[in-house]
């Protein structure tokens, strides 16, 4: 009795966890996101399920697709992968982050988030520049000094 109540038990564990892995090694994840920041060979990626970090590897390939998607596609360069592009990754996963083995994209999304990045980097520098006067603000600094004459009874000022 105690021994088929055990084994029901581990049948239904087996049932509910299905994915769990028992000494095997994860199988390949895709997913789509879209492209928050890239410094170096790290990329985070912004999913419905939250950030994720992708670690780009030499063997990573990363292409542009164009049409269908089966019909062009096109080897790119890491530095393609700017912030605003969508993408598709697929890699290992390891937590939140990933190591991809491929990334694709459409290059109209590239040329979409190229545009975008011309007209933020104004922007961009106008709010660095904000950002050091407000690190300044308990620091005066002398603009210059003059001096200013008044004519005898008078308030206003000569030339």
């Amino acid at each position: 009795m105690i021994r088929k109540a055990v084994a029901l038990l581990a049948g239904a564990a087996l049932l509910v966890a299905p994915g769990a892995s028992f000494g095997q090694a994860a199988g390949p994840e895709t997913f789509k996101g879209m492209i928050v920041s890239h410094k170096d060979s790290r990329i985070v990626v912004r999913t419905p399920a939250g950030d994720r970090q992708v670690n780009l590897t030499a063997g990573t390939r990363i292409e542009g697709t164009q049409g269908a998607g089966i019909l062009r596609r096109e080897d790119r360069q890491a530095s393609d992968l700017i912030r605003g592009l969508a993408i598709e990754v697929t890699g290992v996963s390891a937590g939140q982050e990933v190591s991809a083995d491929a990334i694709t994209f459409k290059t109209s999304d590239l040329k979409t988030a190229q545009q975008i990045q011309a007209g933020l980097a104004e922007t961009e520098e106008t709010v660095a520049q904000q950002e050091a006067r407000l690190n300044n603000i308990g620091n005066l600094v002398a603009a210059g000094r003059a001096k200013v004459y008044f004519g005898v009874g008078s308030a206003a000022l000569t030339d």
